[in-house]
């Protein structure tokens, strides 16, 4: 139930988040330790490039891993893409990370997790901190 309350909040932040500006933007949250529940930053990502790379590394193709540990956990982050000159949700994945490694999967779906290289996880940790405002640079 719990999951699902999560989803239909999700649902509708990235449906409201989309409307009103231009271009696209990253938006995104962090679930609280212990807890379920995600929590939203204040922040976006306007940046071309940085949504472009980001973008790029979702849509590769990377390793796919079938771990059930995953798929009994709440995500540690969630990443969306919103196009706001189409009025549309563009893209968006449940990211899970232990220690070093880092994987997804695309938002509310049930097939295989993706892995992240190791190169691109400092940057999907920045784009996390950016987004939660606890980006120090």
């Amino acid at each position: 139930m719990k999951k699902r309350v999560a989803t239909f909040f999700i649902g509708a932040t990235m449906l409201l988040s989309a409307c009103g500006e231009s271009g696209m933007e990253l938006s995104g949250g962090s679930s609280i330790i212990g807890e379920s529940d995600l929590r939203f930053g204040d922040n976006t990502i306007s940046d071309q490039d940085t949504i472009e790379r980001y973008l790029g590394i979702v849509d590769r193709d990377n390793e796919t891993l079938e771990d059930d540990e995953y798929a009994r956990r709440i995500a540690d982050h969630i990443i969306f893409v919103n196009d706001h000159d189409d009025a549309s949700f563009f893209n968006g994945v449940s990211i899970f990370a232990n220690d070093d490694t880092m994987v997804y999967r695309p938002f509310a779906s049930m097939g295989p997790f993706y892995s992240i290289n190791e190169e691109d996880v400092d940057f999907i940790l920045n784009i996390m901190a950016e987004l939660q405002g606890t980006n120090s640079n």
